[in-house]
């Protein structure tokens, strides 16, 4: 059991490794170009777009990488203490099982709520009157550069109807974002759902 759990620690590890470095030549968070590309492509719902690219776009990024492995490994450590431990191992292996599922479920649920959003969302080019970047607020979104600590904040106005509004967003893309520049806001439901550059930063 302990070489099990050990082969699988080091395959995990191993795993977010190669992302992360991987991810240091390029974005870390790979949603907003890919979401950028696809309306740009196809501006009116309802869009053509496959849940599987849409479900690499979210795996490749370091943060969906992070919780689909994190979420395997718990998962199946959890398995492995659950059938080879008993006593004290048995909470722990259901605690490990529960957070191993949770973190999969995280995932599964961005993918079919970001197609959702592709497929029929209202695409906004928007004009950017008012950027910053600033420390990260501690109850931002768990998706992006979460390990840099830092985020863009700032205003728009909507190019078509002249309505105002306001993003937030910890990825680093936006950090470059300047006074004039575009940027496409997927909506949904009335609501900013994602927001994607129109040209690239």
């Amino acid at each position: 059991m302990r070489t099990a759990a050990g082969v699988l620690g080091v395959v995990g590890l191993a795993v977010i490794g190669a992302v992360i470095v991987r991810s240091l030549g390029g974005p870390f968070y790979q949603l907003p170009a890919f979401a950028g590309q696809i309306m740009s492509e196809q501006a009116r719902a309802r869009r053509q777009v496959s849940i599987l690219l849409v479900a690499m776009a979210v795996i490749r990024g370091l943060d969906g990488a992070i919780y689909a492995t994190g979420g395997i490994f718990a998962t199946l450590l959890g398995a492995i203490l659950f059938y080879n431990t008993s006593g004290i191992g048995m909470p722990i292996s259901v605690a490990s099982f529960v957070v191993g599922v949770f973190c999969i479920g995280l995932v599964i649920l961005r993918i079919i709520t970001v197609w959702s959003a592709l497929r029929d969302g209202e695409a906004l080019i928007v004009e950017v009157t008012e950027a910053e970047v600033g420390k990260a607020r501690l109850y931002g979104t768990p998706w992006g550069d979460l390990a840099s600590g830092m985020a863009a904040r700032g205003k728009y106005l909507d190019s078509e109807t002249g309505i105002p509004g306001r993003y937030y967003m910890q990825q680093r893309w936006a950090t470059h974002l300047e006074v004039g520049m575009q940027l496409w806001v997927l909506r949904q439901h009335g609501r900013d759902f994602l927001y994607a550059p129109r040209n690239p930063c």
